[in-house]
């Protein structure tokens, strides 16, 4: 899913570059004692246990991550990385009191954080973080390889905390770069699995996330079970003004035609016929009756939304046009445009 001469100046870096890692994790400071991982576990998609405390509905990619807790006693060495499913004695999946019965130290919590330490491991290096939703952990990370513990491993090979992050990324990759971002940069490697974040210097920040989960918005997304959901006011009005503003239309207005200026827009059952503006002048509400072949309108016959995805079907018919905006949630009551197409039929 949220952004080193000196520990001081790697540490504000790892503060800075988890801030702007992705919007659902915010900055976190110098970790508490951590941990690490006995008998490798493994999440699976599959149907959720009673551990789980999500409420996202079964068909969520949330709901399908299921954690095979590790056994016997949850030491903070070795500090196993294993991609898309565990970083030390924290596999994904779990709950806070997953770890909590395990032995382990849960320290700062929020809705969608945490720390969390091995006792009497005080070695900075150990300590852990972990990512929530709906009450499963969907990420765990370390703030900088660099200050941690010497016992990191990848697929049984140690991992030295001054390993360069070329060769690092060489050993766990491939790795392609995310889009820029402020505070570092991230490498997508491990099919998604793992990803490495760096700043300035020699900075390296790990983090282990599901595969299949984005890594922006992870929990919006995860949570998302495909179930209709109301839309507000402020949001239906959002998506009609994107749509009516989209290039794909905007070639097929021809307002120098008669008919086609002020835009008509058919009434119906998803937007309300609240005052808009196209070409200078006042958009017209018209009814179906009036909405005549061979007259210019706009026609809206769809309108689906889900937690995070919304999709607008159109209709232009003096041009013969029909096409689709589709949108992803950007924040509450918010849409981005995502994708659209508009063509001749």
């Amino acid at each position: 899913m949220t952004t080193a001469r000196s520990a001081v100046v790697v540490a504000f870096l790892a503060a800075a570059l988890a801030a702007a890692a992705c919007r659902r994790t915010p900055p976190p400071p110098s970790p508490p004692s951590p941990p690490s991982p006995p008998s490798p576990p493994s999440p699976t998609v599959a149907a959720s246990t009673a551990a789980s405390t999500s409420s996202a509905g079964s068909g969520s990619p949330l709901a399908r991550l299921v954690p095979r807790s590790p056994t016997g006693p949850r030491v903070a060495c070795p500090l196993s990385i294993v991609p898309g499913v565990s970083l030390g004695p924290i596999a994904l999946g779990e709950t806070l009191d997953d770890l909590k019965r395990g032995g382990m130290i849960v320290s700062n919590v929020s809705d969608s954080h945490a720390d969390v330490a091995v006792p009497g491991r005080a070695d900075p290096g150990t300590a852990l973080k972990v990512s929530l939703c709906q009450g499963k952990i969907i990420e765990i990370w370390m703030d900088d390889l660099r200050l941690g513990s010497s016992c990191v491993t990848y697929d049984g090979k140690p991992i030295a905390n001054a390993m360069p992050r070329e060769a690092l990324e060489t050993l766990v990759g491939p790795c392609t770069a995310l889009p820029a971002r402020i505070g570092g940069a991230f490498e997508r490697c491990a099919d998604g699995g793992l990803h490495v974040g760096h700043g300035m210097g020699t900075f390296l920040q790990l983090r282990v996330a599901p595969k299949d989960f984005p890594f922006d918005d992870a929990c919006a997304i995860a949570s998302d079970d495909g179930a209709s959901v109301v839309l507000s006011p402020k949001e239906r009005s959002s998506l009609l003004r994107q749509t009516l503003n989209l290039g794909e239309l905007s070639k097929y207005w021809h307002v120098d035609r008669p008919g086609r200026d002020p835009l008509r827009l058919v009434n119906n059952p998803f937007f309300a016929a609240e005052p808009l503006t196209m070409f200078g002048s006042k958009v017209v509400w018209i009814s179906e009756a009036e909405a005549k072949k061979g007259t210019a309108f706009l026609a809206i016959s769809s309108v689906v939304a889900t937690r995070t995805k919304a999709t607008v079907s159109f209709s232009y018919p003096i041009e013969g046009v029909a096409g689709t905006a589709m949108f992803a949630r950007s924040g509450p009551d918010e849409w981005r445009l995502e994708k659209a197409t508009a063509s001749q039929r």
